[in-house]
């Protein structure tokens, strides 16, 4: 799956964050049989894991393209065993390990 974060005046945990509680928001207004309530289930279990399991430190000291400092349109690449989530902006990819 995929999903996109705006990172602008906030670093890439930030958005993050936002898009998680966004998607959060949206599942908890939706009826649970609803095709879009298993896509929203599956997106913020993908950002729950990123969320956990990212060293967000590390990330924006080595990508400062990361820390908010400009606009960029991030990608997040998340399978669905969690275990290869890739970064994606611009010519960018990172592999979150």
């Amino acid at each position: 799956m995929q999903i996109e974060l705006e990172l602008r005046n906030h670093c890439i945990q930030t958005a993050a964050k936002r898009t998680y509680e966004q998607m959060l928001n949206r599942y908890l207004s939706r009826n649970a049989e609803d095709d879009e309530a298993a896509i929203l289930e599956k997106q913020i279990m993908g950002l729950t894991y990123f969320l956990q399991n990212a060293d967000f430190q590390r990330l924006r000291s080595e990508y400062p393209d990361l820390d908010g400092r400009r606009h960029h349109r991030v990608t997040l690449e998340i399978h669905g065993d969690f275990k290869n989530v890739k970064i994606k902006w611009d010519d960018q990819r990172v592999l979150l390990r």
